[in-house]
């Protein structure tokens, strides 16, 4: 007689264990949008500025255009840690992706300076429940070595010591003892 089929595997919160790869990337690839969404904007300031010279207040408006989603997710972050626990993870972080796109294209089709620093108030709106919905998923989903593999301060955040043949070039990779990191230990290893 066969085995009965086992129920599937949970975590600590209850939730189905995750497998594979993708759950992982994904989440990750999430929490790295508020970073792209700086990276991407960037280049694009100078002619901003000499679009909306006219616009009285520019010079610190147009800046303004780039930060303003890093504050937004700065002050909200805590709340909407408080909204993701109360109306779950998975369907605000897909809702706040959508919003993310849709808040993030507006400016194409804007042509008033308020307006797109208003959209990008509401990214960075959208950044806050992307990051806290997407970092508290990992926390539920993975435990151990696999949630500081899956972190998302680890692809985005984290500066990695370049490969060279010696140590002591990556001053960020040294603890407090003077030993080396882990991730420096794996350049010094490794021959450049």
């Amino acid at each position: 007689m066969p085995a009965p089929a086992a129920p599937p595997a949970r975590d600590h919160a209850g939730l189905p264990a995750v497998r594979g790869r993708l759950p992982a990337v994904l989440l990750m690839t999430g929490s790295c949008l508020p970073v792209l969404g700086a990276v991407l904007l960037a280049p694009v300031l100078p002619r901003m500025q000499d679009h909306f010279e006219g616009v009285t207040g520019s010079a610190a408006l147009v800046p303004l255009v780039l930060t303003v989603p890093a504050l937004s997710l700065a002050l909200l972050a805590p709340f909407a840690g408080v909204v993701v626990d109360r109306l779950g993870r998975k369907r605000l972080l897909v809702a706040a992706t959508v919003l993310y796109a849709l808040f993030g294209t507006l400016p194409l089709w804007l042509d008033s300076l308020h307006g797109i620093l208003l959209s990008r108030v509401l990214v960075g709106v959208a950044e806050a429940v992307i990051m806290t919905a997407c970092t508290t998923l990992i926390g539920d989903y993975y435990s151990g070595r696999s949630a500081t593999a899956t972190s998302p301060c680890r692809p985005c955040a984290r500066p990695r010591p370049p490969p060279s043949s010696s140590c002591w070039v990556a001053p960020w990779g040294r603890r407090a003892g003077g030993r080396p990191s882990g991730s420096t230990r794996s350049a010094c290893s490794s021959p450049p």
